[in-house]
Order: structure tokens, then C-alpha cells, then sequence
């Protein structure tokens, strides 16, 4: 005896933000967004910020530079690394490295670029971190009070907010 599958047909489209999902009844659902786009919605958060306090900013052609964005000031071209902050254990983390993830290498960014700049979507506050001293692998701002009552070595995202 032959079995029939009855098939809900579905049909996926892009969006600005990920995928939706069109459903015979034709209600959309939208997915949640990839990496890729909430990167992309910070880099535009972070280039609205610097147009606004009257920055001149330039975009590299393509996806294949370290840097997102190109601070003009004056004579002086300044090479921004976008990046996402999360809150993680009191503070506001971000990589300070990229990962390939089908080889498992990081490289760094320190002869490439010349900041951070670093969007924590929760807040919706902007940070500028220079690229001296930060540590590899991941930096973390610290938001919340200091428990043992620590002070040195200690970033503070207060002193980074742009």
C-alpha cells in the first residue's frame, strides 16, 4: 500500500534582517538574525553615530579589508574595526580577533587596523577602543561596579563610550 504525504508548502524569501517564512496562509514569520546581518545593523549604527558628531567617513569597496570603515580626520585616514559588543560576567565583550571556521586560525588585527569600534545593541551606546593594549582573543568593558573593589587593569566602558 502506497503512502501519501500530505507536504505544507513554505516558501523561504530573503530579508533585510535574515529569512522569513511565507506559510500557505500567507502569514510571514521572521527568523532570527545572523551573524552577518546583526554585524552589519552595528556598522551602521556605528557609521550613523560618527556622521552625526560630524565625522567625514569612507567605506572600503568589497568584503576583503580588515577594517569596516575609514575615519577621515584631517590629513589622517583611521582604520575602524566594526564590532558587536554582548554583555558577558559585568562587562561588554567583543573578539579581538577573527575566526576562520573551517581552518579554527585566528588572526589578529593589530598591524591592520587602528581602533574598535564597538556597538552593544542592548544599550545602543558606542565605544572606541584603541587597538594598543588590547588584549588577543576577547576584551571585555567593564559596565558593572567591581566587587573586590579592583581598580587597576581594569577597563571601564565608561572611559571608551563615544
Amino acid at each position: 500500500m502506497r503512502r501519501t504525504q500530505h507536504r505544507t508548502r513554505h516558501k523561504f524569501v530573503r530579508t533585510s534582517v535574515g529569512c522569513a517564512v511565507i506559510t500557505p496562509d500567507y502569514s510571514i514569520t521572521e527568523s532570527k538574525m545572523n551573524s552577518k546581518a546583526i554585524g552589519e545593523v552595528s556598522e551602521a549604527k556605528i557609521i550613523a553615530r560618527l556622521l552625526e558628531k560630524g565625522y567625514s567617513v569612507a567605506l572600503p569597496f568589497g568584503d576583503n579589508q580588515r577594517y569596516d570603515i575609514l575615519l577621515v580626520e584631517g590629513n589622517k585616514a583611521v582604520r575602524i574595526q566594526c564590532k558587536t559588543g554582548s554583555y558577558y560576567r559585568g562587562g561588554i565583550s567583543f573578539n579581538t580577533c577573527s575566526h576562520n571556521p573551517f581552518t579554527s586560525l585566528k588572526k589578529y588585527y593589530y598591524e591592520d587596523i587602528d581602533l574598535f569600534m564597538v556597538y552593544h545593541p542592548e544599550t545602543g551606546k558606542v565605544y572606541k577602543v584603541p587597538i594598543e593594549g588590547c588584549p588577543k582573543g576577547v576584551m571585555r568593558l567593564r559596565t558593572d561596579a567591581v566587587k573586590n573593589g579592583q581598580h587597576k587593569k581594569i577597563r571601564f566602558a565608561c572611559d571608551y563610550e563615544f
